[in-house]
């Protein structure tokens, strides 16, 4: 909490700072205006969406974090003249989909109190003919849990919080605990 509190404060700090020298840079009073709203519609998110995902611990700053890292990736990648080939393409698709699932997975998973760590895997529906081309099938997850909680979440629990998060059948997720 005291990390916390330190990280959002600084974003704070650092937000005023920069909508101020920002506000004294704009030459003209028209744009001004139109600048300094989005300057305050930013300033006023970076400090409200910490203290969301402070409240609502089921949703991560880190998970939407990785989901545009692997989004700009995906694009750049996907795009690019260097690949030619529709296969191909779909291929690097496919692979940057999948490694973004797992990311996700593994980042909602360590978020779960008295869990230390997680590894992730998944098999998707791979069937590009089909309606649930890209759904998930089944989510493999290994749980090291933190040893200083005095009561760790079950497999079980685990296993139902990632069933709801990512609606897949909880008979289609498999947590082990390590």
């Amino acid at each position: 909490m005291k990390e916390f509190i330190y990280r959002w404060a600084a974003v704070f700090l650092t937000s005023a700072v920069t909508l101020t020298v920002f506000e004294s840079l704009l030459p003209n009073e028209e744009i001004k205006k139109s600048a300094l709203f989005v300057g305050r519609l930013i300033f006023l998110l970076s400090i409200i969406i910490p203290v969301i995902g402070l409240i609502n611990s089921g949703w991560s700053l880190d998970l939407w974090q990785s989901y545009y890292r692997y989004s700009f990736e995906m694009e750049e990648n996907a795009f690019s003249g260097s690949v030619t080939d529709d296969d191909n393409r779909r291929q690097i698709i496919e692979d940057l989909y999948y490694e973004n699932i797992v990311n996700i997975i593994e980042n909602y998973v360590n978020h779960i109190p008295g869990v230390a760590s997680c590894k992730a895997d998944v098999i998707l529906d791979r069937t590009v003919e089909s309606d649930t081309y890209g759904y998930i099938k089944k989510i493999y997850v290994y749980v090291t849990l933190d040893k200083t909680k005095s009561v760790p979440p079950t497999a079980k629990e685990i296993e139902k919080r990632i069933s709801e998060y990512f609606e897949v059948e909880s008979e289609y997720v498999y947590v082990s605990v390590m």
